[in-house]
């Protein structure tokens, strides 16, 4: 899968609710699941999906709990990977999956189903 991460917001707002520091312009983070693959193999065997039961909950700041509205609601937890740089001799130390000119790393390995 692919998980996109929102930096939290540091807005300042007075009693009224008017935005005090002006607006800052964000960009979520994507990388993907290391189980990407897998999932995909999932979606392509027209086993019953309903992505509208999808739900993710972040259980500490390296490790989530998502179902992807797959089967009967199984569950699968994620922990934080930290991307590899590529090694001397030019080979790639972490899958990657291009998107359009973007480079999208895995950042989340499947720990428990």
């Amino acid at each position: 899968g692919m998980i996109a991460e929102f930096p939290s917001s540091t807005k300042q707002v007075d009693n009224w609710g008017t935005e005090i520091n002006g607006t800052e312009e964000s960009k979520a983070t994507v990388t993907l699941t290391s189980d990407r693959q897998h999932l995909l193999q999932i979606v392509e065997s027209n086993d019953p999906i309903d992505f509208r039961h999808a739900r993710a909950s972040c259980i500490g700041p390296d490790c989530l709990a998502v179902s992807w509205g797959m089967g009967d609601g199984w569950v699968v937890f994620y922990r934080r990977i930290r991307p590899q740089k590529q090694t001397k001799n030019g080979r790639k130390t972490q899958q990657k999956s291009h998107a359009g000119d973007n480079v999208i790393e895995t950042g989340w390995e499947t720990v428990a189903i």
